[in-house]
């Protein structure tokens, strides 16, 4: 029978521990106090986004009246969203203008965004002044230079991207160093390549975590010698066992060129302790990748649940990874993402 910790014992832990004991050295206590701030810190964050107003809209057709009209009331009620998840039916790529959210106007706490999968136009009559997490598509990039400006957005802090075939500019210009020091981190879902990646986007000219996602739909062509980035996330595992073989092989050889040195995150369907038919293409991929994962020391390997939900959003395994990395650093006195190792294990 399942058990849980009740939640006032667990508060009555964090107090008690809060105190140095008689036996115990400083260091001793300093690192009981790292764990202690570590699951705090999960807990938080599990909790913190499920707390949250949020609102999915799933969208058949543009935007209608009942959304602005739902805004409206929430702020009215005093509980203003502050999450928006626009999805689609069936994978379609449904258009809306951005005016239809209406910024500051209609929606004053708007926090978090979350738009992939559908086409934006128009431009932003006003700002978005709490919005501090964008994922978008790149179909309209002149509209996302637009969201991604301090005048419109002052505090974003997160931005995933989307690069899909039909994008109108590449990721890479999206970026400058401007927009890369407001940022937290940075996700991009990219596209094949198609020539050597000489973007700021893969080198280490700069100090904000990028992640990069092969889109799933389109992952093809020769990795170059040159992409050596150090995070790299596999989206979730869905398809063909052909497709999801040829996605697994993809995420190998880009590995085995030099990328996800510092953290690979993978779906839990590819964990060793999931069971694969052993006659299947896939098992023999997963078999190549784990192989591959320990030639090239990667130094951390996270597993999350994937899901369509988890491929729109930005990455919570490499929030929960950076947040840890982070407080971790600042518990050992050093700058946290340049001076923290992590052994392989699960998230």
């Amino acid at each position: 029978m399942a058990m849980s910790l009740p939640l006032k014992l667990a508060l009555q832990i964090v107090d008690i521990a809060r105190f140095r004991r008689l036996d115990e050295s400083a260091i001793e206590h300093m690192r009981w106090l790292t764990w202690i701030g570590l699951a705090c810190k999960a807990f938080y964050g599990v909790v913190e986004r499920t707390l949250r107003t949020t609102m999915f809209a799933t969208l058949s057709t543009n935007l209608d009246k009942s959304f602005v009209e739902r805004t409206l009331a929430a702020a009215r009620a005093g509980r203003p969203f502050e999450t928006l998840f626009l999805r689609t039916k069936d994978d379609a790529l449904v258009s809306w203008t951005i005016e239809e959210t209406h910024g500051s106007e209609h929606c004053p706490a708007l926090a978090y965004l979350v738009a992939s999968g559908s086409r934006m136009s128009g431009r932003a009559r006003y700002p978005y002044l709490a919005l501090h997490e964008l994922a978008v598509d790149l179909d309209a990039g002149d509209l996302v230079q637009q969201l991604v400006s301090p005048l419109v957005t002052p505090n974003l802090r997160v931005l995933a991207i989307w690069e899909r075939p039909s994008s109108s500019m590449p990721a890479e210009d999206l970026f400058d160093d401007d927009l890369l020091t407001r940022l937290d981190f940075v996700q991009i879902t990219f596209r094949p390549f198609h020539s050597e990646p000489t973007s700021r986007l893969c080198s280490n000219q700069h100090s904000t975590p990028v992640l990069l996602c092969p889109d799933r739909a389109a992952v093809s062509g020769i990795v170059p010698e040159s992409f050596c980035q150090s995070y790299l996330q596999l989206h979730s595992i869905r398809g063909t066992d052909e497709h999801s073989m040829i996605c697994v092989l993809y995420l190998t050889v880009c590995i085995r060129q030099g990328a996800a040195k510092k953290a690979l995150f993978l779906p839990q369907e590819l964990h060793p302790s999931v069971a694969i038919p052993s006659s299947t293409l896939l098992s023999r991929a997963r078999d190549d990748l784990l192989d591959a994962i320990d030639d090239a020391e990667v130094e951390y390997v996270g597993w999350y649940h994937a899901d369509e939900e988890t491929d729109a959003s930005p990455s919570e395994p490499f929030r929960r990874y950076l947040d840890r990395k982070r407080l971790e650093g600042r518990m050992r006195g050093g700058d946290g993402l340049g001076t923290v190792q992590y052994d392989t294990s699960n998230v």
